[in-house]
């Protein structure tokens, strides 16, 4: 939510600055309401591996390991892209591409120089725990920091010119007239190389397992079918896909299920 700031200026908290950065990067594939902290997820079979080495012990494995290879990576992808986030919002107010504020002890907003956010890590340090308090533990706790709403704009609507002017960039959750995801295409080309036999020697082997380590046969799959979109969709205002193997592959679950049954049974 904007707030009013010094010299008439309408600022706004970091998540929402950080969120609307996440909006406008990965649009529909963007889920509010988390902000990684700690180090990035390693892969689901590095980790198994190290397990089985016995290099690491059950107790200092990710948090989420237990759930299963694709629950676990789903959370990766989900960390990998607040990371992303959070970086790019660094760098929006790190290259004075948006101006940045911070409450003083009195209480007063004092202006905070771009250069500062590289030469005093402490700033970096707070925004972390700004956007750790407001989006993980909801703290109502009095924020510290300010971003310019009207710079931030600016920035994404420079980034994306697709918005259109007048739009705020800050409040887009979907943009305009915009074909939704259209899966038809994608499960014909999957079922014909089911038909012709591909889909069944990789389901049984796993043998493009090990085209990609810490993918399984499914993730693999979903990057050859999105390498061949742009053979399928000639034109920009043709239906969009998604923009990672990982979403695609959560949207073809019950697809795949089936494809596993068909492929274990015998002819």
């Amino acid at each position: 939510m904007p707030i009013e700031g010094p010299e008439g200026l309408i600022l706004l908290f970091p998540h929402d600055a950080y969120d609307a950065i996440g909006r406008h990067k990965f649009q529909d594939e963007w889920e509010g309401g988390y902000f990684h902290t700690g180090p990035k997820l390693p892969d689901y079979e590095t980790v198994n591996r190290q397990l089985e080495a016995g290099t690491i012990s059950r107790a200092d494995t990710p948090a989420g390991l237990e759930e299963g290879q694709e629950s676990y990576e789903r959370r990766q992808v989900r960390a990998r892209r607040s990371i992303h986030v959070f970086n790019l919002l660094f760098e929006t107010l790190s290259f004075d591409k948006a101006g940045s504020w911070r409450k003083n002890i009195n209480g007063k907003w004092e202006a905070i120089s771009y250069s500062a956010w590289d030469e005093d890590k402490d700033l970096k340090i707070l925004l972390e725990d700004c956007l750790d308090a407001q989006i993980n533990k909801n703290d109502p706790a009095p924020v510290q920091i300010g971003i310019e709403k009207e710079g931030l704009e600016k920035f994404l609507r420079g980034w994306a010119m697709s918005t259109p002017a007048g739009e705020s960039v800050t409040e887009v959750t979907r943009a305009r007239n915009r074909p939704s995801i259209d899966l038809d295409m994608v499960i014909k080309k999957l079922l014909k190389w089911e038909a012709t036999g591909k889909l069944k020697s990789w389901v049984n082997s796993e043998k493009i397992h090990s085209v990609r380590r810490g993918s399984g046969w499914r993730t693999e799959v979903c990057r050859l079918l999105l390498r061949k979109k742009l053979n399928w969709y000639p034109t920009a205002k043709s239906p969009k896909l998604p923009p990672n193997a990982e979403t695609l592959r959560d949207l073809l679950k019950d697809t795949f299920d089936d494809i596993e049954v068909r492929a274990s049974q015998p002819r």
